[in-house]
């Protein structure tokens, strides 16, 4: 197996903690731990807070519904980090990885959120366009 080549904390403008949730993260999106919501899943902003999330979806950091809970890339990372506080994300490096503009982006599946954290780590950008590219949505 190849070796990771991931740009340092430091040339990705974040915090040591930080890269290493986001390592995390990866490695659970890659291996299936992360599953889809099922489709016209319904969540609300609120999550349950008796319940980790078990999905990935793109529309919130952290959500709750009646099909269960569900969080984003940053929502993982502040999961396996336990730390809320991690990330200054309205403005930085990981704006375009967490708050992609483009609303296609926004509900994508596991696969292509693990490409386009693959990308962020090794090129210091999600290139979100290359991660859909030839990917199914569901």
């Amino acid at each position: 197996m190849l070796a990771q080549n991931f740009k340092t904390a430091t040339d990705l403008g974040i915090e040591d903690v930080e890269l290493e949730a986001l390592i995390k993260v990866l490695g659970m999106l890659e291996r299936g731990e992360i599953k889809a919501p099922p489709p016209k899943a319904n969540f609300g902003s609120t999550p349950n807070p008796n319940i980790a999330p078990t999905m990935f979806c793109m529309s919130f950091i952290k959500a709750g519904g009646e099909c269960g809970t569900a969080a984003c890339i940053l929502g993982w990372a502040q999961i396996v980090a336990d730390n809320d506080d991690i990330f200054e994300v309205t403005k930085g490096p990981c704006e375009a990885l967490f708050y992609p503009y483009d609303e296609a982006i926004r509900c994508r599946n596991p696969a292509q959120a693990a490409i386009a954290l693959r990308n962020f780590l090794t090129f210091g950008e999600p290139r979100w366009h290359e991660a859909l590219a030839g990917q199914p949505n569901d």
